[in-house]
């Protein structure tokens, strides 16, 4: 069987679908057509990042949401969003606020649930690895007391670096320090979904509120 034919015996048979896809590579990458769906979205940061938070595809919006180095063009600070969290000094101490409580603790979780769930993934045992080793978040990450499976609806403090001041509104960007250029402080609501072809793989679209 195909995974549409086992999805369809799974709801017929037991009226849910099958909690994973038997293709061990599903939820590594997505088909062409979605690099150029979130690349043409404006006006919205977006982005599609894999079962192990590798991303797949996203919108110069998304790119220009994290923090960039002053006389750089704007660049993800790392493939990786889930390694970039829970490891960079960056976002730790500069970009998202209150990260022990507000970022980590609520990420780690996630990585231990993806970690259980896809044993196979390289990408995964090598973050669950490095996570658990670092002296910063390793204790965070061996807490098993908050479960925490995805971000959908979930509003956190941060730093936007790549916000645009309504025409004839007052700029209150900041710099968070000497390093990088100036960013604005709000907090982003996140809006989750999956592709439905390839289980595991996240859309995720960020919505940013400033605060003035």
């Amino acid at each position: 069987m195909d995974e549409h034919e086992r999805t369809a015996l799974y709801v017929y048979a037991l009226g849910y679908e099958p909690p994973l896809p038997t293709d061990s590579y599903s939820g590594t990458s997505v088909a062409p057509e979605w690099h150029q769906a979130v690349s043409n979205v404006v006006g919205q940061p977006c982005y599609v990042n894999d079962v192990a938070w590798n991303v797949l595809a996203a919108n110069d919006e998304a790119i220009r949401m994290f923090p960039q180095l002053r006389g750089q063009l704007p660049a993800f600070p790392e493939k990786n969003l889930m390694r970039w969290m829970l490891l960079h000094e960056d976002a730790r101490e500069h970009h998202l606020v209150d990260w022990e409580k507000q970022w980590a603790k609520p990420a780690a979780a996630q990585l231990r649930t993806a970690v259980a769930a896809h044993p196979d993934n390289e990408d995964l045992q090598l973050l669950d690895k490095e996570v658990s080793e670092d002296p910063v978040v390793g204790p965070i990450y061996r807490d098993h007391s908050i479960a925490h499976t995805h971000p959908d609806g979930d509003t956190r403090p941060m730093r936007h670096a790549g916000y645009a001041s309504p025409q004839g509104g007052t700029d209150h960007r900041d710099r968070c320090c000497e390093r990088h250029t100036r960013s604005q402080l709000g907090s982003v609501t996140m809006c989750a979904a999956q592709p439905l072809g390839s289980p595991g793989t996240r859309l995720c679209l960020l919505v940013f509120e400033p605060k003035n």
